[in-house]
């Protein structure tokens, strides 16, 4: 058995096999048929198809995938009512009406496979690469929900909510709506549920004395403080042991004593730098 260290790279990226883009096509215009040409067989590696090193793409297979896309959205868009039934409307008359009608067809395509399904898939990824030790640091970006998933109408946007849910302060021209600040609410609970989902996936994994979210820390922030665009009351979430290197069981709020680098805007606390540079020190 070799002595050499096992060094860990990074993943190779793979193309999708033929079977998983057909049925990704399927899946995505259930109600389209489609003949379609043949595609270069998948070569197999030790019995599977989706083996990096032998998925280069020929410039046949290039070709033979963009006409069965073009095939699927000629099929799609082309027959009586098609447009109508894959975009749940037509009418692009107007900014406003273009603006919904892509809203609709974000949901129609998107609520087939509800992100917090993908989120929960993800978690466990995450739980396995740091279980397995094939990495030390991840990075996830949440994906946002369609209205429909928070219980909200599907012509609506969370984009378009966080604008108007902040009481006492307008952004891009939205005033105050108590229904949009519920809606903010309840997207931030979607989002600590699938944390808190998280946490449970890491604290199920023994290491050592304790568990694998005794020796992690796993942090929670926004790319902005408030749904307006301020960059005030940022707020930061921090769980897990990381080995005792952060006191937990706290809730700490710096005040606003700081000036503001843009014009007429609120005082801040601390620098967001400090806590980055307290996590590459943990």
């Amino acid at each position: 058995m070799s002595s050499d260290p096992l060094v860990i790279g990074p993943s190779p990226l793979r193309r999708l096999t033929n079977r998983e883009y057909l049925n990704a096509l399927r899946d995505l215009f259930p109600d389209v048929s489609v003949d379609v040409p043949q595609l270069p067989s998948d070569n197999a590696v030790a019995g599977f198809e989706n083996a990096a090193e032998a998925q280069d793409p020929s410039d046949v297979r290039i070709a033979r995938t963009e006409e069965i896309a073009n095939l699927y959205a000629e099929a799609a868009t082309t027959r009586d009512g098609g447009v109508a039934a894959l975009v749940g409307c037509v009418d692009v008359s107007s900014d406003d009406a273009a603006m919904r009608c892509g809203a609709q067809f974000v949901s129609a395509i998107g609520a087939r496979v509800p992100s917090g399904h993908v989120v929960r898939q993800f978690m466990r990824v995450i739980r396995l690469a740091l279980a397995c030790d094939l990495t030390r640091v991840v990075t996830f970006l949440a994906p946002v929900p369609q209205c429909t998933e928070l219980g909200y109408p599907g012509s609506e946007t969370v984009h378009g909510y966080a604008h108007q849910s902040i009481l006492g302060s307008t952004s891009c021209g939205q005033m105050y709506n108590p229904v949009a600040e519920r809606a903010m609410t309840d997207l931030d609970a979607w989002h600590a549920a699938h944390l808190a989902y998280l946490l449970q996936e890491l604290d199920a994994v023994p290491e050592g004395a304790g568990t694998l979210l005794d020796h992690t820390v796993v942090v929670w922030l926004t790319e902005l403080a408030t749904p307006t665009h301020q960059h005030h009351d940022a707020h930061v979430v921090l769980a897990g042991g990381c080995n005792g290197f952060f006191e937990t069981g706290r809730y700490v709020r710096y005040p606003r004593t700081l000036s503001n680098p843009l014009v007429n805007q609120p005082l801040t606390g601390p620098p967001h730098n400090r806590l980055l540079v307290s996590l590459m020190q943990a």
